[in-house]
């Protein structure tokens, strides 16, 4: 891929390592090959189902247990102002068509945090997808003070159902990093909206908050804020 490129998704399933991203254009997958150790050629590429790889919005990429991926992408269909959202899940143990389309949301959502394990994946927070919003962003322009979402949904792998959560503590943010420990998914940083006093305008700025998300228990809670100085 370009060097320029952006990583939608990176780990491994399968027992293999993949890697998910996108050159401006359009969006690859690539696996390593079984058994291969020198340095050059050793990834194949996985062809992307066409929402997928011509997502023109946002693309998540979250495992759903050893062998399996969920893929959430989203897409402004030409001539629409609205986003449209779609779920695929990839079985690594399918060498024919390891892709299957799953019912999606129904929340074309951009910069929202997609993150899961032991068959769930949790989808939080983001901007809805409008031409608007997308053209502004692409063009370099912050999206200061624009809505933000708080809505949560969690995939079930065993039902394939989206299930709305009560929203998480606080406001929504966008872009928060996500990382999953001990079977919880942790939401860090991201941009926040916050309201100046004087005049009651929101502005965006850098989150320090910490959220975590129990998969078993299906429960938000709020942690404790990232240190000064930590990326966000």
């Amino acid at each position: 891929t370009a060097e320029n490129a952006r990583v939608c998704g990176a780990g491994s399933v399968g027992g293999r390592g993949f890697v998910v991203a996108n050159d401006g254009e359009i969006s690859k997958m690539f696996r390593l090959r079984a058994g291969r150790t020198e340095e050059t050629d050793r990834y194949e590429e996985v062809k992307l189902p066409k929402l997928l790889a011509e997502a023109n919005v946002d693309l998540k990429v979250a495992p759903l247990d050893a062998d399996r991926l969920l893929f959430y992408a989203v897409n402004l269909a030409e001539g629409s102002d609205t986003g449209v959202d779609s779920c695929f899940i990839y079985d690594a143990t399918k060498r024919k068509d390891p892709f299957v389309e799953v019912k999606s949301p129904g929340l074309p959502l951009d910069g929202a945090a997609f993150c899961g394990g032991d068959g769930k994946v949790l989808l939080w927070g983001g901007r809805f997808a409008d031409r608007g919003c997308v053209e502004r962003s692409s063009d370099g322009e912050f999206l200061n003070g624009e809505p933000i979402e708080n809505q949560a949904v969690l995939f079930d792998a065993a039902s394939q159902k989206w299930v709305f959560l009560d929203a998480a503590p606080g406001a929504g943010r966008v872009g928060a990093a996500t990382m999953v420990k001990d079977g919880k998914v942790f939401l860090l940083g991201g941009e926040e909206l916050v309201r100046i006093a004087h005049n009651q305008l929101l502005v965006s700025r850098a989150s320090s908050k910490v959220t975590t998300f129990d998969l078993e228990a299906e429960k938000f809670k709020n942690g404790d804020d990232l240190p000064a100085g930590a990326p966000s």
